[in-house]
């Protein structure tokens, strides 16, 4: 099982790595997941499985066919202004996207009477910081990577709420869920900058989604052989609501600009 689980992790991170690297693979990888996925999205009954698929994949192919068309002659194909508009337009786009990830999450923990993890996942997406703040980047010279400044308590409780979401209502998947989540911490630490966290997420996220919907060859071996009470999730619920109530006041404490325009920071 350990060494499923780190063969895992690195296919993840190895994953991540590709597809933040090349643009061109990154977007045949997307296309070609499009393709086949598309009867199956179809197909899908639950509201929250289907919507995650759906905006887990879009935002990912509006951004790769940027970086395309950047990298090839970005003078002479595009204006500074245009391609100021449309990284704007992105980092808009993944942060809708991230926000609507979290709440729908949030209505699956709301449907299976997991109020204390609802609200800390409901605290998680009103504290993404919106992309007028200037805490959404990315790499100036070369695009190769979305960069979010969200912070490391952050992440740490984005990870904890939702492996409890996933134990509680998806406990099939929770080692696999668990090893898509560390993975992109894991990539981020590797090179020392939690900025490159979200769109390691993103990929990590896409990718799993890929495997699950063609053919799930990673849960069988890494199943989750444990009986878990509902008690312990609920618990696990509570832990995250108290995280969510240091974080907040963190935030206040600190007066992090979550919503308002950095007048400082030239656009």
């Amino acid at each position: 099982m350990i060494y499923n689980i780190i063969v895992l992790l690195a296919f993840f991170m190895f994953s991540i790595e590709i597809i933040r690297r090349h643009a061109y693979i990154s977007f045949f990888i997307v296309i070609f997941a499009a393709i086949q996925l598309t009867p199956i999205i179809l197909q899908i009954q639950q509201t929250f499985v289907f919507t995650k698929t759906i905006i887990s994949f879009f935002p990912l192919l509006i951004y790769l066919t940027y970086r395309i068309v950047y990298i090839n002659q970005p003078q002479r194909l595009l204006k500074v202004s245009t391609i100021t508009f449309l990284r704007r337009f992105i980092y808009w786009l993944f942060y809708v996207n991230f926000f609507i990830n979290i709440i729908a999450a949030c209505l699956v923990d709301g449907a299976e009477g997991a109020y204390f993890n609802m609200v800390s996942g409901l605290v998680l997406a009103f504290t993404i910081p919106m992309p007028s703040t200037g805490k959404w980047g990315t790499n100036r010279e070369t695009d190769q990577h979305l960069l979010l400044q969200v912070g490391k308590f952050w992440i740490f409780l984005y990870t904890s709420w939702n492996m409890a979401l996933v134990l509680n209502y998806y406990p099939q998947y929770f080692i696999h869920v668990a090893c898509l989540l560390f993975a992109p911490i894991l990539y981020s630490m590797y090179y020392k900058d939690e900025k490159i966290w979200f769109y390691a997420r993103a990929i990590s996220i896409s990718i799993s989604m890929l495997i699950r919907g063609l053919y799930d060859f990673i849960t069988p071996e890494v199943p989750f052989q444990y009986t878990v009470g509902p008690t312990f999730c609920y618990n696990w619920g509570i832990l995250n609501f108290i995280l969510s109530i240091v974080l907040v006041i963190y935030i206040f404490k600190n007066n992090i600009n979550l919503y308002f325009p950095n007048k400082t920071q030239k656009k």
